[in-house]
């Protein structure tokens, strides 16, 4: 495979992860998963079946959270992104509020099966818990 071929074919991969997040599709998105996946969260790791786990309880918890693209980066079998996550959450006077920060993740994945291998996700919990705080929510 070229390395155009292997660009697309990761990206394709990518948008396949981003639409199965998007549609709250557990199985679509575990499918876009190695079995032996390594995933590092803030320096906590976790297996596929603990990443699964994780994402049910953060669907369920928030039916209101979401992600979009902000930048993407390739470096041989690694895409690196940038997300802006967003969470709904109620103020105690009622007031419905979004909040919003970066999420950094990289995707290293299997070239031969274009699943991922190992995952790496960073956000600034200090920082979210912040915003969260200023807004009134807990």
């Amino acid at each position: 495979m070229s390395t155009t071929q292997e660009h697309d074919a990761l990206q394709d991969r990518f948008g396949e992860l981003a639409a199965a997040m998007e549609a709250q599709d557990i199985d679509a998105l575990m499918a876009c998963y190695d079995d032996a996946l390594v995933f590092l969260e803030n320096g906590k790791e976790r297996d596929k079946a603990a990443l699964k786990e994780y994402v049910q309880e953060l669907w369920s918890a928030d039916s209101g959270f979401s992600v979009d693209l902000a930048t993407v980066h390739r470096v041989h079998d690694v895409l690196a992104v940038t997300l802006e996550a967003s969470m709904s959450a109620e103020t105690p006077s009622g007031d419905e509020v979004t909040i919003s920060w970066p999420l950094f993740i990289a995707y290293q994945f299997d070239l031969a099966t274009l699943k991922v291998v190992r995952e790496v996700a960073f956000s600034d919990e200090a920082g979210v818990a912040e915003k969260f705080a200023a807004a009134g929510v807990a």
